[in-house]
């Protein structure tokens, strides 16, 4: 079995990094507090091969966090989901480009919006994207 982890945030990194200012691989650094970005995480890998090839079934989760002081409406979030799908979903037959492998299938997986959370006078909304994709393995 071949990793397939840093081809993947690489090619999500690649996809995202132009959506809005901060995106992050993982989780969000200390020393920035943005009203909106996006998160890219959770990788789970499943051993999908065949006699003839090599092949993971992978989920990531992107997350897309929105906050505004007192009323946070979902539509920023919104708006930045409908980006995230150009960027990584836009139709059935798009698939990410990949280092060393090939991805040949995506899919939604699971796609909620948390219901808001204040905080300081900050109401927080957070949205989570998972997609399944399936992977070649060169």
């Amino acid at each position: 079995m071949t990793d397939i982890n840093t081809a993947l945030e690489t090619a999500y990194y690649a996809a995202l990094k132009d959506i809005t200012t901060y995106v992050f691989n993982g989780q969000l650094p200390d020393n920035v507090n943005p009203e909106e970005y996006i998160i890219f995480r959770s990788i789970q890998n499943n051993d999908v091969s065949t006699k003839n090839s090599s092949d993971t079934s992978t989920n990531i989760t992107v997350e897309i966090h929105t906050n505004k002081n007192k009323i946070n409406q979902t539509n920023d979030g919104n708006s930045l989901a409908a980006q995230v799908f150009a960027a990584i979903y836009p139709n059935q037959q798009f698939n990410l480009t990949l280092s060393g492998m090939q991805m040949i299938d995506t899919k939604v997986v699971n796609d909620r919006t948390d219901e808001y959370q204040m905080s300081s006078q900050l109401c927080y909304i957070s949205r989570y994207i998972t997609f399944r994709h399936l992977i070649y393995i060169a």
